[in-house]
């Protein structure tokens, strides 16, 4: 199990979790679709269905399906910047299946850095919401726990990536 840092901060969350693993195949696995298919999402709630067009001003579109009760959970990140392999930017809301944004839902833009040293690549997510209302919604869904399994199944596929 990595450990994930989690850090409440004015108008968002600041997320980071170290891997054994180069930078480049961390990126690639926040980048290409059949990859973070296999780890995104809190367990119990697996990716089910996930179209991705990665590059600055594309979509991902996805669901996680809740393994109890087989209820889908809608969203999708529009990118803003992407700097290969070193940070992807992008806003980030609840939506429907066609991909329309559910405005009562918290939306935030995130920013995700890798850096290397040693071998061991740093993953730092930062959030921003338009007030710490949203955030605090974000943080009472269970968001702070969730990104913990999240970052922890990363983990488990970055050591079957690398064998």
């Amino acid at each position: 199990m990595t450990e994930v840092s989690k850090e409440l901060i004015d108008n968002g969350l600041v997320i980071s979790a170290s891997f054994k693993a180069p930078r480049e195949l961390v990126f690639r696995a926040h980048s290409e679709s059949d990859l973070i298919s296999q780890w995104w999402g809190p367990e119990g709630f697996p990716v089910n269905n996930s179209t991705m067009d990665f590059r600055v001003g594309g979509e991902w579109l996805y669901s996680m399906r809740s393994d109890e009760s087989g209820e889908e959970f809608w969203s999708k990140a529009v990118y803003h910047e992407i700097v290969v392999p070193e940070k992807i930017v992008w806003t980030d809301a609840f939506c429907d299946a066609e991909g329309n944004v559910n405005t009562d839902m918290p939306q935030g833009k995130a920013t995700v850095t890798f850096t290397e040293a040693d071998g061991v690549t740093t993953a730092r997510t930062e959030i921003h919401y338009p007030d710490n209302a949203q955030r605090d919604t974000v943080v009472q869904m269970g968001m702070l726990e969730g990104m913990t399994m999240t970052l922890n199944q990363l983990e488990g596929l970055l050591a079957k990536l690398q064998g």
